[in-house]
C-alpha cells in the first residue's frame, strides 16, 4: 500500500496488489462493517461495481481522476461539516486474471 499526500488528504494507492494479495484481512473487515451496518447506515453507504476494457494509460488516468474527485468532495476532520462523518473509500483497477 503506498500513501500520498493529496492536497488536504491522505490517500492510499492499492497499486502494489499483487497476485493473491489483493484482499487481506482489512479489505474483509471493510466489508464486513459495510454488510452489517447496512440497515443502520442507510443512505451513508453507496457502492458501485464494474467492468470495462481500458488501456493502460487509461486506467492510469482514470486513477488521476478519482483522486481528483476525493480531493474535489473529501475534507479534513478540521474543515468538515457538523454533519460530516468520516467514510472509507477503496478503489483498485486491475486486469482480469481470466484474461479478456
Amino acid at each position: 500500500m503506498i500513501a500520498v499526500a493529496y492536497g488536504h488528504l491522505r490517500l492510499e494507492s492499492a497499486a502494489l496488489y499483487h497476485a493473491g494479495q489483493g484482499h487481506g484481512p482489512e479489505h474483509r473487515d471493510d466489508q464486513s462493517a459495510f454488510a452489517h451496518n447496512r440497515d443502520e447506515a442507510g443512505d451513508w453507504q453507496q457502492g458501485s461495481r464494474s467492468s470495462t476494457f481500458m488501456t493502460k494509460e487509461q486506467l492510469k488516468e482514470f486513477h488521476e481522476e478519482y483522486l481528483k474527485l476525493v480531493h474535489r468532495f473529501g475534507t479534513d476532520r478540521d474543515h468538515a461539516p457538523a454533519d460530516a462523518r468520516m467514510i472509507l473509500l477503496r478503489w483498485i483497477g486491475f486486469p482480469d486474471p481470466r484474461g479478456s
